[in-house]
């Protein structure tokens, strides 16, 4: 593999500072015929839709977010129909759904006060039936599905959890919920929270039996912790297809006896897991740490690296101060690529790394 520097016009109309980008998805008859697209937030709290190729940008909506710091970390999440736009700090307690076609306020959310400011703010799209829902936190223990389609109005329904695995006798789940990673076709959830000492876990869930609220009763139910005691939480995670789920992260030695390390050790690694077969399928290991800080003093240190899938069965990681690794996978040893910056996205579409920077997106492409 190869990667090669792109050259791009500036963006117009000028969206201003851009905090975030994300990949509008498209449907494949738009797709092959259409030029690369982006939304973007700006420091403004407006939306924007970007073509990559011309230039072109277009405002599509202004939002309001109580208690909105654009200098912390933020998190948009875009729907698998490209219709929708959910906004938060990442560490916020607040949140935003908006119409991306309107460009008008759908829900605005609240997840509680209760250490709201130590893990990723729950949010995430998925198909269910056929309607477009959303998964958010409601409380730091809490996710409810709500219906997001203008046309079917906001239902809730509750997806608590509760009593969702066999370690626990709680009559609540004792889990702090974090970042949501939907599987491509909508089956699977996945997330690293946290519980008390503290200590990350991996757990990966079914949505269909989540949102009809069925308890799991043993270790064969719906919700499967994969990989704990982690060092870290809100881990860099990326789903590879509709069943493989990529975790990189660190087991927590002081709450291990060496006995019982498994093929990891302790060291960092990247676990692949197969959500079908509730099983591992393989551990990639010898890499780096990456850096756990937070830019600001006021907000909780997190992962600065990323995970990424390319459609050609790639996986891609890297972070701040560490090169670019690629797996082409099952060949367990990487191709290692320098970067000159850190990119902000991957945007599988276009096999493309993007960068934000002043007045413009850098790129390199994967040859």
């Amino acid at each position: 593999m190869e990667l090669q520097r792109c050259t791009y016009p500036p963006l117009q109309p000028d969206p201003g500072k851009l905090l975030v980008i994300r990949e509008l998805p498209l449907p494949p008859r738009i797709r092959e015929n259409s030029q690369t697209q982006l939304i973007a937030l700006n420091e403004h709290l407006q939306l924007w839709q970007i073509d990559l190729i011309s230039g072109r940008t277009l405002a599509l909506a202004d939002l309001h977010l109580p208690d909105f710091h654009p200098e912390h970390p933020v998190q948009l999440v875009i729907s698998p129909c490209g219709q929708a736009a959910a906004v938060s700090n990442r560490f916020g307690r607040h949140a935003a759904v908006v119409s991306l076609r309107t460009g008008h306020t759908l829900l605005e959310l609240s997840r509680g006060t209760y250490h709201f400011s130590v893990s990723t703010y729950p949010l995430a799209f998925a198909e269910y039936g056929q309607e477009l829902v959303l998964i958010h936190g409601v409380d730091w223990n809490r996710l409810e599905l709500t219906v997001v389609l203008p046309e079917a109005g906001p239902v809730a329904a509750d997806i608590s959890l509760t009593k969702a695995s066999s370690d626990l006798q709680e009559d609540d789940l004792d889990y702090f919920h974090g970042q949501l990673h939907v599987s491509p076709d909508h089956t699977y959830i996945a997330e690293t929270g946290w519980v008390w000492s503290p200590t990350g876990i991996t757990r990966v869930w079914n949505l269909s039996n989540g949102a009809q609220n069925k308890p799991a009763t043993g270790r064969g139910g719906q919700l499967n912790a994969i990989w704990t005691p982690l060092i870290d939480w809100d881990l860099p995670m990326v789903w590879l297809d509709n069943e493989r789920l990529a975790v990189w992260g660190q087991i927590d030695r002081e709450m291990v006896d060496e006995e019982d390390w498994q093929e990891e050790g302790i060291c960092p690694a990247i676990l692949i897991y197969n959500a079908a077969t509730k099983s591992r399928e393989l551990v990639l290991t010898d890499l780096p740490a990456y850096t756990m800080c937070s830019g600001t003093s006021d907000v909780f240190i997190h992962a600065q690296a990323q995970l990424a899938a390319s459609s050609s069965g790639r996986l891609f990681a890297w972070g701040t101060g560490l090169p670019l690794y690629c797996w082409s996978l099952p060949d367990l040893q990487p191709q290692i690529h320098e970067l000159p910056v850190q990119p902000d996205l991957y945007h599988r579409q276009a096999d493309l790394f993007l960068y934000i920077s002043e007045g413009r997106l850098e790129a390199w492409r994967c040859l």
